[in-house]
């Protein structure tokens, strides 16, 4: 199953080995059958264009009404949309590009490029002032107060309209942690003691050496710039003003967004991704070592660390 932990400034998206597979040998099927990955990328598309002309100008503010029943169909297309986005990630594709057939190569090598459209449109809807910071914020003003809402669940945000509020004790636990684990599509709510507990042994970042993925060999040695979670082009800025050309950057992902970023760097390190993601792509466009899957990456190394990059063998290590 998948595993989803929210921290203070942490999240983290977890994922088991044995479902891990499952995927792969899922993606290496729909990737090689023609007839359902057209119908998935026309289908794709139109919900992209549909995100772009529909909803995302929609709520680009806060909304001044909303009623239960738009909401509902709202968060459906949003759950929708990341289903279909789902389908390009690196669980999926992964296998298929490396041991399916030259069509199935194809196709995954054609998602992973739709994908970055794709990525606009999320990043949209997941930055700060983005569509779903603003229909959470519009919820926590007519229903709750400060930011309350966004430590809700859909059925309690929808509750909101029929005068049912949640126990503000639940939101304040919320506050230091929650999560969730998604088994089969069913969804179990982890308690915050859950939560925080198993964040804290996941995110274990006693070390100074640790192990990834290579998408592009080669070794560097490097001044580290760290860039977390970013959820809006204010941090992208801040951290391109502090970061200096030949800096290593450490990434929880890469995007289009951060290009200025990525374009200074002697080496791309990130801990999401697989061998047609962004990173890999742009490492090798670039020609400068790159590791994907280096989990903890930004939590483990600090803004400054002197740090090796050594992509011949997938290794980030701490030597100063």
């Amino acid at each position: 199953g998948i595993m989803v932990l929210h921290r203070p400034h942490i999240f983290g998206a977890y994922i088991t080995k044995k479902h891990e597979k499952k995927c792969m040998e899922k993606g290496l099927t729909f990737y090689s059958n023609q007839e359902k990955f057209n119908t998935y990328l026309k289908k794709f598309q139109k919900y992209v264009d549909d995100a772009n002309k529909l909803i995302i100008p929609k709520y680009k503010t806060i909304p001044k009404n909303l009623k239960k029943e738009e909401l509902d169909k709202d968060i459906g297309f949003i759950a929708k949309l990341w289903a279909y986005y789902g389908l390009a990630e690196f669980v999926f594709t992964d296998l298929a590009y490396t041991k399916g057939s030259a069509q199935a190569k194809k196709n995954a090598y054609a998602i992973n490029k739709f994908k970055f459209k794709a990525r606009e449109v999320m990043n949209a809807y997941f930055f700060k002032n983005g569509v779903i910071d603003n229909v959470l914020n519009y919820c926590s003003q007519q229903f709750l107060k400060e930011n309350d809402a966004h430590y809700l669940y859909k059925d309690e945000l929808l509750d909101l309209f029929d005068g049912k509020k949640p126990d503000h004790k639940i939101i304040n636990e919320r506050k230091k942690a929650h999560g969730s684990i998604v088994i089969e599509g069913n969804i179990k709510r982890l308690s915050s003691s859950q939560s925080l507990e198993l964040s804290k042994r996941l995110v274990f970042c006693e070390k100074e050496e640790i192990q990834g993925i290579s998408i592009n060999s080669g070794k560097v040695i490097g001044r580290a710039i760290i860039a977390p979670m970013y959820n809006d082009y204010k941090s992208i800025a801040e951290i391109n003003k502090r970061m200096m050309q030949g800096d290593i950057l450490i990434a929880e992902s890469t995007s289009p967004d951060i290009m200025m970023l990525c374009e200074k760097a002697s080496a791309i390190v990130a801990e999401q991704g697989g061998l047609l993601s962004h990173a890999a792509i742009l490492s090798r466009e670039l020609n400068i070592p790159g590791i994907v899957q280096a989990t903890f990456a930004t939590q483990i190394f600090k803004d400054h660390d002197l740090i090796e990059v050594d992509a011949d063998k997938g290794i980030i290590r701490k030597i100063g």
